[in-house]
């Protein structure tokens, strides 16, 4: 029988500003001075959301989470301040401003399309960029208590519809 079943928990601030921090620690060690995350799952990882966006995490300043649609969606799911755009190029100005585009950037090779790759390169007229994916999986292999509380109700779920099924079939 399902307990205390909420269908909607969001991701604790704690635990987004720990995984920044986990990421930001990574990448100083490999000498990376900005990420830029643009894959879904990498997104909700960090920010608590899927709504389209950009997220940029340089090691010495607060991230900037760009968002291009579902502002409000966005601001209810993640505890970061928003930054809404209404075109890729805007973010450039943006992080020149913000003094970020320097030194070597960060992306996620091993999911990121290609074509998506250059775009952001070539929107953000940068090219000096590393591959980030091994620090955060790195990073998202260890499990907060938040996500073992998420992990054990998915099985609760899981095992209530299975014996629904059954009684069904």
């Amino acid at each position: 029988m399902l307990k205390n079943l909420s269908l909607c928990e969001l991701t604790p601030k704690e635990d987004i500003e720990q995984r920044i921090e986990g990421l930001r620690q990574r990448m100083t060690q490999h000498g990376i001075d900005f990420s830029i995350i643009l894959q879904n799952v990498d997104l909700l990882y960090f920010t608590g959301t899927t709504q389209k966006g950009v997220l940029v995490i340089p090691v010495d300043k607060e991230p900037v989470f760009f968002v291009e649609k579902s502002l409000n969606r966005a601001a209810f799911e993640s505890p970061l301040e928003l930054t809404p755009i209404k075109r890729e190029k805007d973010a450039r100005d943006i992080l020149i401003d913000k003094g970020i585009l320097k030194g070597r950037g960060g992306m996620e090779h091993d999911v990121l399309p290609v074509a998506v790759f250059e775009r952001w390169k070539n929107v953000l007229g940068f090219h000096d960029f590393a591959d980030v994916s091994t620090l955060i999986k790195d990073l998202r292999i260890v499990k907060s208590p938040f996500e073992i509380s998420q992990i054990k109700k998915s099985g609760e779920i899981i095992a209530h519809v299975l014996g629904k099924a059954k009684e069904l079939i």
